[in-house]
């Protein structure tokens, strides 16, 4: 059960860290589109 848990803790970092670019990108689409925040949304 121990295993699990580290093995979820590192994939939970994991994804916090590669998913970072995500913010980056929304940053960027809103400088383009001005005003319109729903087609950058999911």
């Amino acid at each position: 059960m121990n295993q699990v848990n580290v093995n979820i803790q590192e994939l939970n970092e994991k994804i916090k860290q590669e998913s970072a670019f995500i913010d980056v990108i929304n940053l960027e689409m809103r400088k383009v589109i001005v005003g319109q925040k729903h087609p950058s949304d999911r």
